[in-house]
Formats: structure tokens, C-alpha cells, sequence
């Protein structure tokens, strides 16, 4: 069954296209705590389509496509992608810092994150999303040309 997003570790292969993402995911929980470190590995946690084919099956779908792409997230610096993430994405899970707290997160994330800084000084890194159909029907249909998962 599908992995806890704090379970989901670097070496596990699930959603860690660069090594940018686990290095946002400690500086985060170094700064702000697990929980931060939690939510920002929650889009994560399913990075393997085998798992999502897998969550849906056991929800009862009898037709399944999974489709992968593939981008290049860019930003335009590493405190940039840092700043969105406390102020954007933090609390969406109840997690909300005041103004010196977050200044007290980005003030040391250009350093933490330099080695992810490209020479013109924005972050780009390789990330990817699955766009995941599920359907239930009475019979099993065959699956949608050019899928590469299906069940």
C-alpha cells in the first residue's frame, strides 16, 4: 500500500527526480520542524505509478491510465522557491510562521540551496507529475492507446 509522505525517502525512488528536493525538504525541517518538512514531501510521496495504479485499484476502479510528465521546474532563485513554499504551501497545513521566522528560514536558504544554483543564479531542477485517469465500469475495458500503466 502507499508509503506515509514522511516514510518517502530520497533513496526510494519516489518523485526524486534532483537532489534539490530532499536538501528544500532539511533545510525546512532544520528551520521551521518535521511537520514543514512533512507537507513539502506530501506532492512527493507517490512519485511511483506502480503505487498510484496500486492506491486506486484497492479503491475499486476497473480501468486505470497513468501518464508522466516530465518538466524542468525553474525559479528565480533559491530564496525565491523557499519564500513560496512558507508563504504558499505551508499553510495550506495549518502551518503559518510570523515575519521573523521567515526571515529567519530564507536568510540562510541561498546558502543551504547554492549548490542547486545555476550560472545565471535561477534553481532548475528536473521534476515530473503523473495525470492519472480512473474509471469504473461493469467490465474491464482494454487500455487507452500509447498508455504506458494500465490495469
Amino acid at each position: 500500500m502507499v508509503k506515509n509522505a514522511s516514510q518517502a525517502e530520497p533513496e526510494s525512488g519516489l518523485g526524486y527526480e534532483h537532489l534539490f528536493v530532499p536538501a528544500l525538504f532539511a533545510l525546512l525541517e532544520r528551520k521551521v520542524g518535521k511537520a514543514a518538512g512533512d507537507a513539502l514531501r506530501l506532492p512527493y510521496f507517490l512519485g511511483d505509478p506502480d503505487q498510484v495504479i496500486a492506491a486506486l485499484d484497492d479503491a475499486g476502479p476497473t480501468r486505470i491510465t497513468v501518464e508522466t510528465r516530465r518538466e524542468q521546474a525553474r525559479f528565480a532563485n533559491a530564496r525565491s522557491i523557499v519564500e513560496a513554499e512558507l508563504r504558499g504551501w505551508l499553510p495550506l497545513f495549518d502551518i503559518h510562521l510570523d515575519e521573523e521566522k521567515i526571515a529567519n528560514v530564507l536568510a540562510p536558504s541561498e546558502n543551504a540551496l547554492s549548490g542547486f544554483v545555476t550560472a545565471t543564479g535561477e534553481v532548475a531542477f528536473p521534476t515530473s507529475a503523473h495525470i492519472v485517469a480512473a474509471r469504473k465500469s461493469s467490465k474491464k475495458a482494454p487500455p487507452l492507446p500509447g498508455t504506458a500503466y494500465s490495469s
